[in-house]
């Protein structure tokens, strides 16, 4: 099957996703296309490890609202795996960067939440306002230049969804660094979806 964009790709293979319930495992034409898109995963052979047997549609582990592609192996174990890596391939270090420092700072959210649960419902997310978390990021590695190669981020096991440092120094002072200079507020959800996309 081809594809003239990449965008033509992932609606395609999202309308596969969307087309199962959870639970269901998918049909032999869609296994045999989706394990060949696997190929093109960036951690493919780890992916697969002994060998696929299955592929169902489960909950996505972050979001129950969302789905996700769940592999199943000959040796019994299962883990996710994204169709966006396989069609956009390796992740770039600053996306995973970013990732981490994401993971860094779930306390502080969290906390935030706490603070707000009168207004909060199922409706809100958390957002940063004045100076996004993108520019935040940016200055802090650009005051703390770090090669690449030193920087240990881990999360790429089997069912792990969260990027994070594997140098706990450095999520700290990412922390503190984000807590001194961010100001959070709670915004609709639909709001910072549409902020995702644009």
């Amino acid at each position: 099957m081809q594809f003239t964009t990449k965008k033509a790709k992932k609606e395609y293979i999202k309308g596969i996703l969307n087309s199962y319930g959870i639970h269901e495992e998918v049909s032999q034409e869609h296994f045999d296309f989706l394990l060949s898109l696997l190929d093109f995963h960036p951690r493919a052979e780890e992916k697969i490890g002994s060998g696929v047997v299955t592929i169902t549609v489960e909950a996505n582990d972050r979001n129950t609202k969302y789905k996700q592609f769940v592999l199943h192996r000959t040796d019994g174990s299962h883990t996710e795996f994204s169709y966006i890596k396989c069609v956009d391939g390796e992740v770039p270090f600053s996306r995973l960067f970013a990732a981490a420092c994401r993971t860094a700072i779930d306390p502080q959210i969290q906390e935030f939440r706490a603070l707000h649960t009168a207004q909060e419902n199922n409706g809100t997310h958390v957002d940063h306002h004045i100076t996004s978390f993108k520019r935040i990021v940016d200055d802090f590695y650009h005051n703390n230049p770090i090669p690449p190669d030193n920087v240990v981020i881990l999360g790429f096991g089997d069912n792990e969804t969260s990027k994070y440092f594997a140098d706990k120094e450095l999520e700290k002072r990412f922390a503190d660094y984000h807590r001194s200079r961010a100001t959070l507020k709670l915004i609709p959800a639909q709001e910072n979806l549409r902020k995702k996309r644009d």
